[in-house]
């Protein structure tokens, strides 16, 4: 059994049909002439009569400062110089007390010592101050001195250190140690 095609369906195929075979309309059609209707053999040169040769300076020079925030040290590829570090090391304790007060003035004592030796009765290569520092590690305040990243260097400076602090021992620390 076959059902009739309404006939509204017919004439809509019928006039979608028709629209699709038709050509469209050039733009020689529309009766424009010049550079914009699409003539064949004109282009945008034709109608440009622009002469540059009358120009003949050439434009300004300029001078560029580039100002940047980058320190110096990383732009010479020097970025770890100067930078503290914490690593494992030794130091000398010569003193430990319950006693914050006594633990200062011992911290003096030795600064007071250390700058009181000559060239001649340092070990080599030390400076002219030695790091002091007072630490409280409970119940005690412990006074040790100097940052030594090698357990040899912190022997030679013990051995000077023992004869002025008796009962001075090198012990295990983190030390500061500038690159």
């Amino acid at each position: 059994m076959h059902r009739p095609v309404p006939l509204r369906l017919l004439c809509l195929m019928l006039a979608l049909g028709l629209g699709a075979c038709s050509a469209g309309r050039s733009a020689t059609d529309t009766g424009q002439t010049g550079p914009d209707a699409g003539e064949a053999g004109l282009e945008l040169s034709d109608f440009e009569d622009f002469d540059p040769t009358p120009y003949a300076e050439s434009p300004p020079e300029t001078v560029t400062t580039i100002e940047h925030d980058v320190p110096d040290r990383l732009l010479r590829g020097q970025a770890d110089q100067g930078v503290e570090q914490l690593v494992q090391g030794y130091r000398i304790q010569i003193f430990q007390t319950l006693d914050k007060e006594q633990a200062f003035l011992r911290e003096e004592e030795v600064e007071n010592w250390w700058a009181s030796l000559s060239e001649t009765e340092r070990p080599r290569g030390l400076p002219d101050t030695l790091p002091v520092y007072v630490r409280y590690h409970q119940p005690y305040y412990r006074v040790r001195v100097g940052d030594f990243t090698s357990r040899s260097a912190a022997e030679a400076v013990l051995a000077r250190l023992a004869k002025r602090f008796p009962g001075a021992f090198i012990a295990p620390d983190l030390v500061t140690v500038v690159r």
